[in-house]
Parts: C-alpha cells; structure tokens; sequence
C-alpha cells in the first residue's frame, strides 16, 4: 500500500516516470527541494495553484513535506491518509506532467 501511494504521489506531482526514480525518497532535504523548485519553475500559475490547494487540503507545507512524508509513513499512517489524499485529489486534480529527467540530475549533485 505505501509503495502504491508513493507512487501515485509520484505521479501526481513528479509524473510516472519517476516510478523509475524512487531515490527521490533518498534525496536529502536540500536535494528535494532543488528537484521541486526546478520543476515549479516550470509550472504554469494555474498548476501552481493548483498544487498548492492540493497541499493544503492535505495539511502539508510544501511538496518536500508530502514527499518527506509519503516515503516515512509507516502502515498506520497509510491507513489514515488515504482517504485524505484520495478525498483531495479528487477537489484538486492534477493537469500537469512535471517529470524532468533535468530537475533530477540538478538535484542529485
């Protein structure tokens, strides 16, 4: 169950091509938040917004503190926060595809 919602996080806010990159989760802070602000920098306003109903409709700060917390959440965890997440996805779509192979090697230097 995390895995699949690590990866549906994934692809809600990295795409599903980084289902192939979940060191994502091994990123350090600083690296997450590298990889999410070049990616946000190619967001429209509208994707922006978007994104960040999304984060508060789920409780969380920022992209990093989802990512941070999806790859910590321990089975408990996974039980509550589904609901949430499936509720607020369905209030928040996601319209965009931000893979970027690009943002990732920036990050992971």
């Amino acid at each position: 169950m995390k895995t699949m919602l690590i990866a549906f996080l994934m692809g809600l806010f990295v795409s599903n091509a980084l289902s192939d990159h979940l060191e994502l989760c091994d990123f350090s802070t600083e690296a997450q938040n590298a990889y999410w602000d070049c990616v946000e920098s190619k967001l429209t306003e509208d994707q922006i917004t978007t994104t960040s109903s999304f984060l508060t409709c789920v409780n969380k700060d920022s992209a990093t503190e989802l990512i941070n917390y999806f790859c910590n959440m321990n089975h408990d965890e996974t039980d509550h926060f589904q609901p949430i997440f499936s509720k607020c996805l369905k209030s928040f779509p996601a319209n965009f595809d931000t893979a970027d192979e690009e943002c990732l090697k920036k990050a992971s230097k």
